[in-house]
């Protein structure tokens, strides 16, 4: 269950970043920290306990939750510049240069808050509440 909540917390939060991204019409780059609170306190109110297990779930969640939010940052971005709607350019670009240009915008400090981020989740998935 752990595993199937982790992928739809992931989906939900790199969705309302996008989301966030979009409306703001800003980078949000301190925004992967955010989702690691969300994330971890998320599993945790699943029932999922204290430990390695949780912390790396958090950890890889917040990291696809991050991957998701960029995918749809370059999906937009694609669009805007065909005049196409959201889901004709998702149909047509297709996976790979989705990939290729989420990937192109990124650079070391939005890594490094993505990594931080990953880490703040699993930091908080890990210790025990009090």
């Amino acid at each position: 269950m752990s595993v199937f909540g982790t992928l739809l917390f992931a989906s939900a939060l790199g969705a309302l970043w996008a989301l966030a991204g979009l409306w703001s019409g800003r980078a949000l780059q301190p925004a992967p920290l955010a989702v690691a609170v969300a994330m971890a306190g998320g599993l945790r109110w699943l029932g999922c306990p204290a430990g390695a297990r949780t912390a790396l779930l958090a950890a890889a969640g917040t990291l696809l939750a991050a991957g998701y939010a960029q995918c749809l940052f370059a999906i937009n971005r694609v669009a805007a510049a065909m005049g196409l709607s959201f889901l004709e350019t998702l149909r047509r670009i297709g996976a790979g240069m989705t990939a290729a240009v989420a990937r192109a915008p990124l650079d070391g400090t939005d890594v490094a808050f993505m990594l931080a981020g990953a880490a703040l989740a699993a930091l908080l998935a890990w210790r025990r509440m009090r």
